[in-house]
């Protein structure tokens, strides 16, 4: 079993191996749907992430601030 600190560096990695950047640096991200019929039907959308501490980048940054606290890998 995968220490927590392992666990959540994966997750940190795969949030930024799926981060998709413009030129003016706006993240983009697949919004979470709790809706399941949505995505059977083909209602997924891509967009600029918004500013939320949920599902925005506020949340990211805080979460990747909290990774590189902890690991002190300079990636996050």
């Amino acid at each position: 079993m995968e220490s927590i600190e392992q666990q959540v560096t994966l997750i940190a990695d795969l949030l930024i191996s799926r981060l998709i950047r413009f030129e003016s640096e706006a993240w983009v991200a697949q919004p979470y749907n709790p809706v399941p019929s949505a995505e059977k039907n083909g209602f997924n959308r891509v967009g600029a992430a918004s500013i939320g501490l949920y599902d925005g980048v506020a949340g990211m940054c805080l979460f990747l601030a909290a990774v590189y606290r902890k690991t002190q890998n300079p990636s996050y």
